[in-house]
């Protein structure tokens, strides 16, 4: 096992990184107690603060996805990312297709990593890539030590071997394990992994949607008008809420009086985030 550096740079040379999501409306399944539309948000989130974390160690991230709303909430949260159509192939197919223009366009150190890594840092990515100086591949096993959530190859292809048993599968396939941080490694398929998670440290936008290891509750609601540095709400119970405007996600541009909004707030409390 390759073990962590101090911080510092990464390796000399081109590194860039390939993310993929899913359709937003597929997402997270597994957390069955939370509502469709809050399911779909918490991935988009994620994926924001991966896809920060990335571009802020590396030179280059594209994000591989058919979710149309991706590339915009990228945008509003200050990351223009390049979008790639995705294959509709799967997974690996995803991070096949976006490993394979990155090299076309030179890029030396190829990273694949996971989208729904809540707790992942720009010094996690950098400490963790530190060790990928030589010509190799190299894989980081998710908390469970089953999965995988980043594949990185200098001078190889990346071949992608994500999905059940995939620590194994990269291992087997001459990868190296690299030692990384917990903000690297928990990933939040189940309830259990989100209360991890934010052990670790949620970073923002997902940590807007949690109170104590927890989704706050997911309510819908219309927009009665603008209040002192807020807005007021009635959800869909009939109570009147207030979205302070730091509650606002990034992607609200605008809003007026009758809009139909979504929104997560601490039991009986305030509005801790906003979406439409």
């Amino acid at each position: 096992m390759a073990h962590l550096h101090d911080p510092g740079h990464l390796p000399a040379g081109h590194a860039a990184a390939v993310v993929a999501v899913k359709d937003l409306s597929r997402a997270k399944t597994r957390l069955t107690s939370l509502s469709p539309a809050l399911r779909g948000r918490l991935a988009a989130l994620m994926a924001v603060t991966v896809v920060r974390a990335l571009t802020e160690a590396l030179d280059r991230v594209v994000v591989v996805t058919t979710a149309p709303g991706i590339g915009p909430l990228l945008h509003d949260h200050g990351l223009p990312t390049e979008i790639i159509a995705d294959p509709r192939a799967g997974l690996n197919a995803a991070f096949a297709e976006g490993a394979a223009r990155l090299r076309a366009d030179g890029a030396d150190l190829v990273v694949a990593c996971m989208a729904d890594l809540p707790a992942l840092t720009t010094d996690s990515v950098r400490r963790t890539l530190a060790s990928c100086a030589d010509r190799g591949r190299w894989f980081v096993p998710d908390a469970a030590g089953t999965g995988t959530t980043l594949l990185a190859a200098r001078g190889l292809e990346l071949d992608p071997r994500f999905g059940p048993g995939s620590a194994q599968h990269h291992a087997v396939s001459g990868a190296t394990e690299l030692d990384a941080p917990d903000g690297l490694r928990v990933d939040v398929d189940a309830p259990a992994d989100l209360a991890a998670a934010a052990a670790v440290g949620l970073l923002p936008p997902v940590a807007a949607l949690v109170d104590e290891g927890r989704i706050g509750r997911w309510d819908t609601g219309i927009v009665v008008g603008p209040e002192a540095d807020g807005w007021a709400v009635l959800t869909s119970g009939g109570s009147r809420v207030r979205a302070e405007a730091d509650a606002l996600g990034a992607d609200v541009v605008r809003l007026a009086a009758g809009q139909r909004v979504h929104l997560v707030r601490s039991p009986e409390g305030p509005i801790r985030h906003l979406w439409i």
